[in-house]
């Protein structure tokens, strides 16, 4: 017995092992995602130039077509970890439009202003205003978010049960 490592092991060489098979044709086609290759689309055929230029086109698109399918399965598994985060973050997320409309609140919201989603989504954010707050800094606020900048301050807002708090935002 002759111990051969596996890269120089003929049998183990894609060629090798077609001819060996019987293989009179063998086409490899990359699949990529965004330019890189991540696989190979291997066809084989027992008859001798069986592959037509329209065989190959249409594994062509094929392949593209697992691409693409596991490139937006990579980004729907990203998606899915940065809502696991969002929702269990320790702090209040909220998503507005440009006009301040509340989209969506994350439970640490609900929890600390005892709004539900259902009772907040669709109004302002000015239903946390206190009344407290200065009109040029409320003034600020407005017109630095609305301008899709950030704005840093500290707020003092009011809960669904009237009481008012302090936030970091």
């Amino acid at each position: 017995f002759l111990h051969v490592p596996a890269s120089q092991d003929p049998r183990l060489n894609p060629r090798n092992r077609c001819i060996h098979e019987g293989f009179q044709s063998v086409a490899l086609i990359p699949i990529r995602v965004k330019q890189e290759i991540i696989g190979l689309l291997q066809l084989n055929d027992r008859r001798q130039n069986c592959f037509t230029l329209q065989t190959i086109q249409f594994f062509e698109g094929l392949a593209a077509s697992f691409g693409v399918a596991l490139l937006r399965q990579k980004e729907e598994q990203q998606l899915r970890q940065l809502s696991r985060a969002v929702e269990q973050s320790p702090t209040s997320i909220v998503i507005t439009d440009p006009q301040g409309t509340i989209e969506y609140v994350n439970p640490h919201f609900t929890q600390v202003t005892g709004f539900a989603v259902d009772e907040i989504r669709g109004r302002s954010l000015r239903v946390l205003e206190s009344g407290e707050m200065p009109a040029e800094q409320s003034q600020e606020l407005w017109e630095t978010i609305t301008q899709g900048k950030e704005w840093h301050g500290q707020l003092h807002n009011r809960k669904k049960d009237a009481q008012t708090y302090w936030e970091s935002v």
